[in-house]
Parts: structure tokens; sequence; C-alpha cells
């Protein structure tokens, strides 16, 4: 469920390896800021969204099986089950979905923000203060 206090760290957990492995990769040529924004912001420039969208493709390939997961990361992220693996390729795949780029997503999310705000009367500080994390308000998992 996502709600759930097991979502949310299955969740943290796949955001977190994501940003080791982004770290792990190639530390030199990404931008601090993007690093950054990945964690604080509640809306992301393409340049974070693509940086996201790329890393999640490769592990979305290496969690095919423990053993090229392990061949990559095993050194850092050593996986000892399928079934994690597979839990966490979920979240990589919904991050690199290309249909979360499109106009007709990000209008639908702006929409779902706002509403959100009205029904509950949210301070503007709440989606500044939530950063990522509330990118799974709506619709996220529908893909």
């Amino acid at each position: 469920m996502i709600g759930s206090p097991l979502f949310s760290s299955r969740l943290f957990i796949a955001r977190n390896v994501l940003l080791f492995t982004l770290l792990l990769d190639d530390c030199q040529s990404i931008n601090p800021r993007d690093l950054w924004d990945m964690y604080h912001n509640f809306y992301l420039d393409s340049a974070t969204f693509e940086m996201i969208r790329g890393q999640s493709e490769k592990l979305v390939g290496l969690s095919k099986s423990i053993i090229s997961w392990n061949k990559a990361y095993g050194a850092y992220f050593l996986m000892i089950n399928f079934e994690t693996l597979k839990v966490l390729c979920r979240f990589w795949r919904k991050f690199s979905h290309s249909k979360n780029s499109t106009s007709e997503f990000i209008n639908e999310f702006k929409a779902a923000v706002k509403d959100v705000y009205e029904k509950h009367d949210l301070p503007s500080t709440f989606a500044e203060s939530a950063g990522p994390k509330t990118l799974f308000l709506h619709r996220y998992f529908t893909l």
C-alpha cells in the first residue's frame, strides 16, 4: 500500500541505491545540484529527471538477475535474494518510465497537487519540505 511504512522504506531504499550508484558510476560528470534536487525539490527540472531516468533504466537492466546485479554493484550493495531485487526494480521501472516526462502527466500531477492543497488547506511550505516523496501522491503507480 502506497501510504504504508513498508512502502515508504522500500521507496527510500530504491532512491538511496539510485543515488549511491550514480556516485559510484561517474561522480565527476554529475552536477551536484542535480543530486541535491533529486532529494529535496518538489518539482524536478529536465536535467535532474533525465539523470534519474537514465540511471533507473540502467538499474532495471542490471536487476534482471542477482548475478548481473552483484557483478556490477555487489561489492557495495550485495543482493542475496531475488525478491528484494524485484521490489527495488519495480520502483526503478516507475522512475524511468517515459510517461512521467510527458506534458499530460506533468499537468495532471500539478492539478492533483493543487487539489490536495485545496482540500486539506495545506501551506505552500508543505511542498517545499516534502520533496520528491510527494511524487507518489497521484497516479504514479498506475502506469
